[in-house]
């Protein structure tokens, strides 16, 4: 049997599209990984456990323990059942759960009778994957057991959300240098910054025209700094040179300068 739980509200190509955007799978052994599976697998006194991620149509293994395998075909998987809820999926007896009677891995090797896994659930609500505990034999978790899976699902989690953190920066490490080299070989670059108004880069110029320092223009955000009567005219020009994928284009508008005086650019 199965514990009732909620259905989550996420379609599936979003769901998938949130997968996708942690770019995990098919990714190296992690020992983080490794060591979360081993405690699962000691906590519970299970043979098995496993942290999988649910792709469209393969269930892929980050780290498992007591059977090697690197992915399985999703429609065959236990988990798939667990990523549509929001909640512990326990099944106590395979054999006598109609969905899992004549699956592969109950009827033949490693023959599983006992599955509990909880979904690893992201920021956004998102179910990448599961991790979960199996075995041979039939078992029953009690409430406080279901709490540890949930516990150990939840640090999986973690992990995911923080590796993805670090290549993010890593890949914004390397945008920075690439745009400092740019500016290097054009002084007439003076400010590099993101449509949100981050700058990115800002050189020497900025000090004798607006009166800060580059380390306090860094700290500024762009729209603010705007004058208020120019900001949407720049912002439409900006987005139209964007969609229409223009090379270049120029606008005029205003800056006002720590002193509070305007000053024009293009």
């Amino acid at each position: 049997m199965s514990e009732e739980v909620k259905m989550p509200l996420h379609t599936e190509d979003a769901r998938l599209s949130a997968l996708y955007n942690y770019n995990i799978l098919d990714t190296a052994k992690d020992s983080d990984y490794d060591n979360l599976t081993k405690l699962a697998s000691q906590i519970f006194n299970v043979p098995f456990a496993f942290i999988n991620l649910v792709d469209k149509h393969r269930l892929w293994v980050k780290s498992s323990v007591g059977f090697d395998v690197t992915e399985t075909p999703r429609n065959l998987s236990f988990c798939q059942y667990t990523i549509e809820t929001t909640g512990v999926l326990e099944v106590q007896d395979a054999l006598l759960d109609s969905r899992f009677a004549d699956n592969p891995a109950v009827t033949g090797p490693p023959h599983l009778r006992f599955y509990a896994g909880a979904p690893l659930v992201d920021e956004d609500g998102f179910i990448l994957g599961v991790l979960c505990v199996s075995d041979i034999v039939p078992r029953k978790l009690t409430t406080s057991e279901k709490e540890i899976l949930v516990t150990l699902a939840r640090e999986v989690m973690v992990h995911i959300i923080l590796q993805r953190n670090k290549r993010a920066l890593t890949a914004e490490n390397l945008r920075l240098e690439e745009v400092l080299q740019i500016s290097s070989l054009s002084p007439e670059i003076h400010v590099v910054l993101t449509f949100d108004g981050q700058v990115l880069y800002i050189n020497d110029a900025v000090k004798p025209l607006l009166g800060y320092t580059v380390e306090e223009a860094s700290e500024i955000n762009f729209w603010d700094a705007l004058f208020i009567e120019d900001r949407e005219r720049v912002k439409a020009t900006l987005e139209a040179g964007l969609r229409n994928k223009q090379k270049q284009f120029d606008v005029q508008f205003r800056v006002v300068g720590k002193n509070g005086t305007e000053h024009w650019f293009s």
